[in-house]
């Protein structure tokens, strides 16, 4: 089992990058 730590950064950095895809194609959705 990795650190929590690890674990939340990979998951932060997930939902940073699709935040920002988003962000990219408002008109996307």
């Amino acid at each position: 089992m990795k650190d929590p730590s690890s674990l939340h950064d990979i998951r932060d950095s997930f939902i940073v990058a699709f935040f920002q895809h988003g962000s990219d194609q408002p008109g996307a959705s």
